[in-house]
């Protein structure tokens, strides 16, 4: 593969022909590194694709402070919501779920429609009785949203998320009698991505 771009923290690789595309961290081989002093001076300084990178990237680092790390971009203000979706499968890991949980539990509730999704599930891996709680308020949150099944545009971002926290209760054998009604409206919905979406993550729960 060819390499593409190279940032601070990753190597981009492509292959046109295959139509492959491959991001390899710096941070797993050490040619990357970063102390703590660095990261609260310069995070403030940096642009978003820069933080996403960042965050992406650190999950392969092999640094004694990377809990720390998870820490602070977990408290950066404002929120950061797509700095926190880089990390958060890898925060519920990493961190106890004394600190994950009431992060995860805020971010997801109050992630702007449409780009929760990689939250809600880093939360469903924790299979904690938070996480059923939280996804239930989510799936409440973006059913009852004003804008769901208006069949406008590309996507209909509240379904989507209604889409995703089914699969993720479902996933947690967490199920409700209403959602093979819910399926039978999201799999019938005007918008062609939306009726895609529901019908290849939740068609198999509904045989």
């Amino acid at each position: 593969m060819e390499l593409v771009r190279e940032t601070r923290w990753s190597m981009h690789y492509s292959d046109e022909l295959l139509g492959l595309k491959l991001v390899q961290s710096k941070f797993a081989d050490g040619s990357a590194t970063i102390t703590m002093e660095e990261l609260s001076e310069q995070w403030p300084t940096w642009r978003p694709e820069e933080k996403a990178d960042f965050c992406y990237a650190i999950n392969e680092a092999k640094l004694d402070i990377l809990p720390d790390i998870y820490r602070y971009i977990m408290t950066v203000d404002p929120p950061d919501y797509e700095s926190w979706s880089a990390i958060a499968a890898w925060v519920v890991r990493k961190l106890p779920e004394s600190e994950f949980s009431p992060w995860l539990e805020e971010a997801c509730i109050t992630c702007p429609v449409g780009k929760g999704e990689k939250l809600m599930q880093a939360f469903a891996l924790s299979k904690t009785p938070k996480a059923v709680e939280t996804l239930r308020k989510c799936l409440h949150r973006a059913w009852n949203n004003p804008q769901i099944f208006v069949a406008e545009g590309y996507i209909d971002h509240a379904a989507m998320d209604a889409v995703v926290c089914m699969e993720c209760l479902l996933q947690m054998n967490q199920g409700s009698p209403d959602f093979a009604e819910k399926y039978q409206v999201l799999a019938n919905h005007g918008i062609a991505v939306n009726r895609e979406s529901a019908v290849s993550r939740l068609s198999m729960y509904f045989k």
